[in-house]
């Protein structure tokens, strides 16, 4: 006669663990596939050459630069800036100087505040801690650590571009 205590045997408990196991094993290979598989669509692959020797070019690779029109070259008085900022969705100015055309910034390189073009003396100041600029964008006074960031700016046909 056997007597049982309700309690699995060593046998049974050690197939139930077995198959714990080889349960857990199967989630963690499903679950690391899931990940690899979600990941591979995210890194894109390197062009690759074709047959020509030419490396193919899809959407995702190619670069392509927008512009945007600032103001007509002629707008902008010789030896002045005009504040372009609505137009180059930044604050920025377009500066002439005869038949060159420049764009700056007019975010000061000190404390990032917005500077502003003064007429009366050719210069660019900020409110901030009264740094100048010349019409170049050079530091003339103050605290800024170096001149405002030049924009990339396109001439065609007698008008200006922000390259954006």
């Amino acid at each position: 006669m056997t007597y049982t205590t309700g309690e699995p045997s060593q046998t049974e408990r050690d197939e139930v663990g077995m198959r714990e196991i080889a349960r857990r094993d199967a989630l963690k290979l499903t679950a690391g596939l899931a990940v690899a598989l979600a990941t591979a669509g995210c890194c894109p692959v390197p062009d690759r050459p074709q047959a020509g020797g030419e490396a193919a070019h899809s959407p995702e690779t190619t670069v392509r630069t927008s512009r945007r029109e600032l103001a007509a070259v002629a707008a902008v008085p010789d030896g002045e800036a005009v504040d372009v900022s609505a137009a180059a969705g930044e604050p920025a100015y377009l500066i002439r100087s005869g038949d060159s055309v420049r764009g700056l910034s007019a975010i000061c390189t000190h404390a990032r505040c917005t500077v502003s073009w003064q007429p009366s003396s050719g210069q660019f100041h900020c409110p901030c801690h009264r740094g100048t600029f010349d019409s170049q964008g050079s530091v003339l006074s103050g605290p800024p650590p170096r001149a405002l960031d030049e924009l990339q700016i396109v001439v065609e046909d007698g008008t200006a571009y922000i390259e954006a």
